[in-house]
């Protein structure tokens, strides 16, 4: 209705109309967007950092995998459930980890208590 009523009264040159044309449809545009509220941008938020923290938790345990071979079950627990600080200086540390006894093989280590990379 109102652009009706402004035309009615004001012919534009055609420069002019081009210009007000897009930016009516500039405006419809914004008008369609759906409003995102603070709850969801906050969720959002939380599930990027989560997916990080899982990304660099496998990461971890893949490097592990590759430097010492199959991970026992209470490692790869530490690693997932770590907190994303823990993980980034773990993952600093994998390239110059070492078995607290390096004279233990990896297949001793394995079944013993002893295993644990110093990471």
């Amino acid at each position: 209705m109102l652009l009706r009523f402004i035309d009615w009264l004001n012919r534009l040159p055609r420069r002019l109309e081009l210009a007000l044309r897009q930016e009516l449809a500039d405006l419809e545009e914004q008008i369609k967007m759906s409003y995102v509220t603070s709850w969801e941008r906050f969720a959002r938020e939380e599930g990027r950092e989560e997916g990080e923290q899982r990304g660099e938790a496998k990461a971890l345990l893949r490097l592990l995998q590759v430097k010492f071979g199959p991970m026992p079950p209470d490692i790869e627990s530490r690693v997932q459930t770590a907190e994303p600080a823990q993980l980034d200086v773990w993952l600093t540390r994998i390239l110059t980890a070492a078995f607290q006894n390096p004279e233990t093989s990896v297949q001793e280590a394995r079944g013993g208590s002893c295993w644990s990379p110093r990471f």
